[in-house]
This record gives C-alpha cells, structure tokens and sequence, in this order.
C-alpha cells in the first residue's frame, strides 16, 4: 500500500507542504494530477482518505466505513468549507493504527501531518503535546522540509482556540460534536459534520459507523507489541526546543475606510491595493494576513458604488510592528486621519492615530511591487508577477558590478547591498490572495537603509519589469491609459525623484498629499 508512486517525490518538497497548507500558492503547471488521493487503511474494513486537486484549492476527507460506504466527513477550499471533523485523541490513536496496518508509514509522520488539516486544535486540548507530537512528525518526515517558522505557521493554522470552538459529548447518543462555545446548551455552529443533534439535519454524520470505526483503531493499537505512546517519542524534544513552535499570541484587527464619503476619501480601487500589498508584507515576514471582512454600498443610476469597506487584520504576537506596518501603509494611501481601527483581542489598546507620526514608529520602509494589468468586462486592475522576476532582479545589466545580492533564502527573501552601505530586500513569494485573486500576486520591498544607489537600484528594477510601487502608486513611466484612469494619484518618477520621496518617508508622504489633514 502506502503512497502512489507518483506522489512519493513530491511528499519531500517544501512547496507541496506549503502549498498543502496554503502558505504559499500552487503555480498552475505544479503538480501532474488531476485529483491525488492518499489512503490511510486501518485493519482490514475501515480507512480513512484524502483527495487534493492539483492546485490543492480543494482538500476532501473521507471515511471508508464497515458497510463500504465512502462518507464524506469534511473539506477544505476557498468558498465553502467544512474541515472541523477529527478529536486529536481520535487522530493520534487513527495514526497509531494506520502505522500498524501498513509499515510504510511510520507514527508521527506522514498521516498525522495529512489529516491534521482536519484536526482543529479546540479549548480544552493538550496544546503543548500537540505541539510536541506535530514537530516530532515534521522532523521524522525531513529535518529540513519545512522552517521552523513554517512548521509554527501550520501550527497556528489549525489552532481555533481564539474562535472558542470546544468539543461536547452527548452521552443519549456516544456522539462528539464541536461547536463555538464551552457551553453546550449555548454553542453556536462551526464548520463541521459533526454538529450538535439540533443542527445536525443539513449532512448527519455516520456516527454509529465511526464508533465502529474508534473502537477497531482502539482494538489495533492495544493488540499491538509494537506500539509506542507518541506523548514518550515527542518528549525526545526539550522544553526549549519546543518552545518557538507554540502558537503565538493572535490579535484580530478591523479597519474601516470610507469610500467616496469624507474629506479624504479613497476609491475601491485604491482599497484593494492597499489589501493587497498589506496581506503580502504581513505574510512574507510570516507575521499575519489581512482580508475584506464587509463592504457597503449604495445604488447610483442603477450603478452599485461602493461607499464603506471594513477589513481584518490578524497580526501575530508583534502588535508593535503591525500596527507600525499598517500605520504606514495608510500613510502610503494618503487615508482620511478619521479611519475607524479596533483590537478585539485587545479591546483597551489605544487607537491608530494617523496624524501622530511619533506613535508606531517603525524602522525601515515596507511597500508591495507589482505589475498592473487589467480584466474582466470593467477592466478591473489585476497584479501580477513576471515569472523571471527574480532573474531579472539578479542581473548584472540591473545591479552593476559593485552591487551584491544573496538569496533568495528558505522563507522567498532577497538582500540586495550596495557599495554605499544601503540595502533592500525584496519576497516574491506567492502568498494566497483569497477567493477573488486567481494568480494576482504581489512582491515585496523593505528598504532596510536608504540611500541614492538603493534608489537607482528599485528604479531601474522598476523601470525594467514595468512595475509600480504600491500602495503609493509610484511607477519608472507612465502607465497606460486603460491603468492610469482608475488612479489619479499615480506619479511617474525618475531616480532623484524616488530617492528624495522615499527619503522624506511615509508621513510626509501622506502630509503632502493631504495637507497634514488640517
């Protein structure tokens, strides 16, 4: 049994595992299958699988039961999603059984990390084994398959503790369900099959099937001489090993900006890119994501016109850096000082004040790059990375001879030094966009020390790829005209010029552009 042939490779490779879960995004040609299934058979009757189509956007979990039923218990993908399905006791002792069953697996290893897509991480669980027991499966996998920072993202994105989702025991019927809230009596839905008895009517779950199925994994894991308690093999780690996989404190951001409204306002246009270039700093430095939670809008001429968007922002342990990210990007996108900022992880922290340059202060400075193009019947804007945009940064036509670059590293960074102390780095990571983006994907540039070959550097970069810097909207030439007519505030700028704006810094930018909101 085991893996099919086709799929053993491709289980070494960094990029499948973060494609796997969505750290990073499939290229279109990646992967060869159509739809690759992964079988983890326990005893002779039951099994569970995995199905992933080759932009692994869609993950199914099934349950192959005693009767030969096949049982779809839950899915992930970037519309509708159900993943919440496994108790990680249940998961340990399927891994356990799976690895007695077909000595080709080994237990922790490849199972655990396949089907813990589907293991939320709930209140009330052993967070620290659970660590433990998922670093121990990442090493015997490959010591270097994954960062460690990555191995800590994957972590973090099972982990729903924040969401209070909790696991409950309904004894009439030996059925567990999950559900958002410690008490039963009170829980709300989650995205699961496994529901409470009220709100198990959409797909019930096979549950006499599966306490079959508990109960043989049960039967095989305690007949077996060969079973090891994964809690002793992951104790292997220390303490202080294990210690930089936990999960990091998460804080919930919201922002709302007004649309057409206000004495700065700024357009849907202009939102996007800002969401865009936000969510891909955030997550090339592995520090969190951002997204439109809603928008609203009014009806004009029988047009729609968007006039307010709220958008999340989760940062990740270091509040301080983002919200000195954010503040900048909005000094970037020249924002009204009146946008609307809440931390509902932390409610009492003090508001995001625009007009104050000495709060949030941050070293360095963080922008996107893309390329612009348009689509769609409204000539939306779209951004896109060239596919030879790392070789074109690396030439020496673009760098000169007194200029070195290193990388790219393991997490996508580039580090350009020049000969007059200055340097730059650039990510062009493909980070997952959302629902909307398809292949839209934007770079990233940290001017970590300013100076004028620094400069020349990005322009010629720029001037070179056709790319603007976002979300300021500074481009090397003009855009054309199809680009140009959704952004008014577009600048064409020569190298002197980038260098004195990118001198004067995000604030002046902004109070240029706004008088200081006087």
């Amino acid at each position: 049994m085991g893996l099919p042939e086709y799929l053993e490779p491709i289980i070494q490779t960094r990029r499948f595992w973060t494609d796997f879960f969505w750290i990073t995004y499939a290229n279109d040609d990646e992967y060869s299958w159509d739809e690759a299934e992964l079988n983890f058979p326990v005893g002779p009757e039951f099994g569970l699988s995995v199905e992933v189509d080759n932009y692994i956007s869609t993950i199914r979990l099934h349950f192959n039961s005693q009767d030969k039923k096949k049982h779809l218990l839950g899915y992930d993908d970037n519309f509708h999603w159900q993943p919440y399905t496994l108790r990680w006791s249940e998961l340990e002792a399927i891994c356990q059984a799976v690895s007695i069953t077909d000595r080709k697996y080994s237990h922790p290893g490849l199972p655990l990390l396949i089907l813990a897509r589907f293991a939320p991480i709930c209140i009330g669980d052993d967070v620290d084994h659970i660590v433990e027991i998922l670093v121990q499966a990442w090493k015997n996998l490959g010591e270097d398959i994954l960062t460690d920072d990555q191995i800590r993202q994957v972590i973090e994105r099972i982990d729903n503790r924040d969401m209070q989702l909790c696991w409950h025991y309904d004894e009439s019927r030996s059925y567990w369900w999950v559900g958002k809230g410690l008490d039963e009596s009170t829980a709300t839905k989650a995205y699961t099959y496994r529901r409470s008895r009220e709100l198990d009517c959409e797909e019930p779950f096979p549950n006499e099937q599966w306490n079959a199925f508990i109960s043989a994994v049960q039967n095989i894991v305690d007949e077996s001489s060969t079973t090891r308690n994964a809690h002793d093999i992951a104790l292997a780690y220390e303490k202080n090993t294990i210690d930089k996989f936990r999960p990091r404190k998460r804080y919930d951001l919201t922002m709302t900006l007004d649309l057409t409204m206000g004495d700065f306002p700024v357009d849907k246009a202009a939102v996007t890119c800002l969401l865009k270039t936000l969510g891909a700093v955030l997550q090339s430095l592995c520090l969190g994501k951002a997204g439109t939670l809603y928008q609203e809008g009014t009806t004009v001429m029988g047009k729609h016109i968007e006039t307010r968007r709220k958008i999340w922002i989760r940062i990740m342990d270091e509040l301080s850096l983002g919200r000195g990210i954010i503040k900048q990007m909005l000094w970037w996108l020249r924002v009204s000082p009146s946008v609307m900022y809440s931390n509902e992880s932390k409610p009492n922290d003090s508001p995001l004040q625009i007009v104050d340059r000495n709060a949030d202060t941050l070293e360095g400075a963080y922008m996107g790059i893309s390329q612009l193009s348009t689509s769609g019947p409204d000539t939306q804007i779209t951004y896109i990375l060239p596919t030879a945009i790392q070789s074109m940064l690396e030439s020496t036509e673009l760098l000169g001879t007194e200029t070195t670059i290193t990388g790219p590293t393991t997490l996508g960074w580039s580090t350009v030094d020049t000969a007059d102390n200055g340097r730059i780095e650039f990510n062009f990571t493909k980070f997952p966009q959302g629902v909307d983006a398809g292949d839209e994907n934007t770079g990233v540039v940290i001017i970590r020390k300013l100076t004028l070959q620094v400069s020349a550097v990005l322009h010629r970069f720029m001037s070179a790829a056709s790319l603007v810097l976002l979300p300021m909207l500074l481009t090397a030439k003009p855009l054309s005209e199809e680009i140009s007519c959704h952004w008014k505030g577009h600048c064409v700028v020569n190298s002197e010029e980038l260098y004195d704006l990118l001198s004067a810094g995000a604030y002046e930018w902004w109070v240029r552009g706004t008088g200081g909101a006087a």
